[in-house]
Order: C-alpha cells, then structure tokens, then sequence
C-alpha cells in the first residue's frame, strides 16, 4: 500500500526482479510504467502514469520516480488502485508490483501556503 497526503511529494524506488526473484536491470529497449487507477478496468483513464526506462535507474539498477504535489492536490481522499509493469523489448509484458491501493488522506495545507 502506498499513502500519500493530497498535494505532497512522494519519490519512490522500485526493485525489478525476475521470476526467480534475482534482480532485473532495465535494458535498452525495456520500459516500465507505473499506474494509478480510481477503479480496475482497462477503460478506466489512469490519473497519475509514468513511463520509466533505463535513464530512470539509479546506480543499483532500481527504477527511481517522483509524484509531484500538483498530481494529487485535485484528488479526492480515498482508496485508488496502482500497479507497476515491465514491458521487455517492447514484447514480453510482466506485472513487477501487482494491483495494489494507493491511499490518498487529506492534506490541511499545501505547498502554496507555506511561506518561501
């Protein structure tokens, strides 16, 4: 589960492995996507994607992205749904981080309100 308060940062690091479990690094060719949903359902329009590759890794071979705050300040509270998917060379689909909830609390301030 992830929970994230409306309107925050939220930087996460995603592990890929393989079905034996070993680690997978991205390769040339491979992309990643992470996808949040408000229901399960291929017509359903995702609110937040994000299309990874291997320009995302960090020096373990993790994947690494970020939700900025202006990609949940309009979201209701509430339970949403996310996965995250490998897709190898453009063939072969795999589903790393299976459908899960992404928790979404309120948030009393944001970032507009704090002083700079």
């Amino acid at each position: 589960m992830i929970v994230l308060p409306r309107g925050n940062t939220l930087e996460l690091s995603v592990t890929i492995t393989d079905t034996d479990g070993n680690p997978y690094k991205l390769a040339e060719g491979d992309t990643a996507m992470f996808t949040v949903k408000a229901a399960d359902g291929r017509e359903e329009v995702p609110i937040i994607q994000k299309l990874l590759t291997v320009q995302d890794m960090n020096k373990d071979g993790d994947v690494e992205f970020r939700i900025a705050p202006e990609e949940t300040i309009a979201l209701k509270k509430g339970y949403y749904l996310f996965d995250f998917a490998v897709c190898i060379a453009g063939e072969d689909f795999y589903t790393a981080v299976l459908t899960d909830t992404f928790k979404i609390l309120p948030a009393l301030g944001d970032k507009e309100a704090v002083p700079i």
